[in-house]
């Protein structure tokens, strides 16, 4: 169960998005620190420098390592797969979500660009993470 003192790590270039979805956290009352890399490269090193973060929100296309190069590279170290690593990407296309699901990832959400739904989203992602059990 992802706990309140991990932070949450969003894997994602886009400046604005990023920014919605840190708004959202804070909408819902969350005390929880929120990390922000903005490509594949950047998360395997935030990873590699020791952090772990409760939850990864992960984008598809970004620059240097995108999101499934990252889920690739994310086998390399069996910690890092305990990590809930949930796509939250703007592509609709069907052979991404199954790639993106074939590399383990936990889940695969289209980016709402409205707060609400964003809020409503990311309440979502932390109710099912922190009420499922998960093998240690």
């Amino acid at each position: 169960m992802p706990s309140n003192t991990e932070p949450i790590l969003i894997v994602d270039d886009n400046k604005l998005e990023v920014l919605l979805v840190k708004r959202s956290f804070n909408n819902l009352d969350e005390n929880r620190q929120v990390d922000h890399v903005n490509n594949g490269l950047e998360a395997i090193e935030y990873l590699e420098s020791g952090m772990n973060p409760s939850i990864i929100l992960l984008d598809i296309n970004m620059p240097v390592m995108d999101g499934l190069e990252f889920l690739r590279k994310r086998d390399d170290n069996p910690l890092w797969l305990k990590i809930p690593t949930i796509i939250l990407s703007s592509s609709h296309e069907q052979n991404d979500k199954e790639a993106a699901l074939k590399l383990g990832a936990c889940g695969y959400m289209i980016k709402p660009i409205d707060f609400a739904e964003m809020t409503k989203m990311l309440k979502a992602i932390l109710d099912y993470w922190s009420l499922s059990e998960h093998m240690d």
